[in-house]
């Protein structure tokens, strides 16, 4: 109520346009917040040996983020980013059969979402979906979406989205900083 999210009708809050703009963008909110970890630490980052932040035996997990948040809420503050690049998207799957790609990577695919995003694009936009439709169980039409990312968590979560949607997949490392390698 202070910051103008909700306003008191008796005993019930009631959302303001205000609030109603924040909540459509609370998942957002989470890549700063993810990164609580790192700001707890903030006396040793400053005056004590910062390696010891970043140090980790194999299989621990980050000490400075809180990982499956900044993936869960990658993917939701990057929506409009996704739209951007329907159009080639859609370009590149409406060519003659022969020219489609045989499918889709997103390295650093975070949750998965990009990914999903790009199936559902694929399927009711594009020449490759109606192809799909028209042969409906024939693998031979599906594309494979590959979803590459440096972190397990990222790994995980995509693995986890495109199984419960049944969309063809391939979960991977990748390191966005070394694209040959993948």
């Amino acid at each position: 109520a202070h910051a103008g999210w909700v306003a008191w009708r008796g005993a019930a809050a009631e959302i303001t346009p205000f609030g109603a703009y924040a909540s459509r963008r609370a998942l957002a909110y989470g890549v700063p917040v993810s990164y609580l970890p790192l700001f707890e630490q903030i006396d040793e980052l400053l005056f004590g040996d910062p390696e010891a932040i970043w140090r980790r035996a194999p299989g621990e997990p980050e000490r400075h983020v809180d990982r499956a948040m900044i993936v869960r809420a990658s993917g939701a503050s990057h929506a409009r980013y996704f739209r951007a690049a329907d159009d080639l998207i859609v370009r590149a799957f409406d060519r003659p059969w022969p020219e489609q790609p045989l499918g889709f990577c997103d390295m650093g695919s975070g949750d998965g979402a990009w990914l999903e995003h790009v199936w559902a694009l694929i399927v009711g936009r594009t020449e490759r979906g109606r192809l799909m439709r028209a042969h409906p169980g024939d693998r031979l039409y599906e594309p494979l979406l590959v979803g590459a990312d440096y972190n397990e968590a990222a790994r995980a979560a995509t693995r986890e989205r495109l199984r419960r949607k049944g969309i063809p997949h391939l979960i991977t490392f990748g390191d966005i900083n070394d694209p040959l390698a993948l």
